[in-house]
């Protein structure tokens, strides 16, 4: 076990080396870890603003489904929330003013004069109020707290009621000129 001076110190410079090395390569490894970690973080905020966006989506459709203005059986008809709605905005007297500006005419089955004044309800109706009217379907659809859509799709309701009344026709046969259920029957 003769160990020279110079065996000692070579093997010291050795030892340092390695442990050098092994510190440097942990101080690497650190670092990107770290780089990793704050990268992940920014994709984590960017996946909170997403879940935001979902939550606020989910929270939309939920309070239409728990709010719905309208029965599930078709032909569409209000049910009793959407008869209160009705009432408040004053629907009838709305309806009568722009009963003559619906582009209906007198040989549409049904279902084209249903589509025809929900289509005019979503596009056209508020165009051709008064502020006084407009400004009380926007303002009931914000104090119930449901879509300004909703409180349209009201005013289509009783628009078509309307017209078809005006034109001796029955809401019951909508379905025999829907496309999408005569084709089902068909098939």
């Amino acid at each position: 076990m003769d160990i020279t001076i110079g065996q000692l110190l070579t093997d010291y410079w050795q030892i340092l080396a390695a442990i050098g090395s092994v510190f440097f390569a942990l101080l690497a490894f650190a670092l990107l870890v770290v780089k990793w970690v704050s990268r992940t973080n920014t994709r984590m905020d960017g996946f909170d603003t997403e879940f935001k966006k979902i939550n606020e989506l989910l929270n939309t459709i939920l309070l239409r489904l728990t709010k719905p203005i309208a029965q599930t059986e078709s032909p569409v008809q209000l049910n009793d929330y959407g008869n209160t709605i009705s009432e408040q905005v004053e629907a009838k007297s709305i309806i009568d003013k722009v009963l003559s500006d619906v582009p209906v005419k007198s040989d549409m089955n049904e279902y084209q004069i249903q589509q025809t004044c929900f289509e005019y309800a979503n596009r056209d109706l508020l165009k051709s109020v008064s502020a006084e009217e407009k400004n009380r379907v926007e303002k009931l659809a914000y104090d119930e707290g449901i879509e300004l859509e909703s409180v349209l799709r009201v005013l289509g309701i009783e628009l078509r009621d309307a017209v078809l009344k005006k034109f001796g026709k029955n809401p019951s046969q909508i379905d025999q000129h829907d496309p999408d259920r005569t084709a089902s029957n068909r098939g």
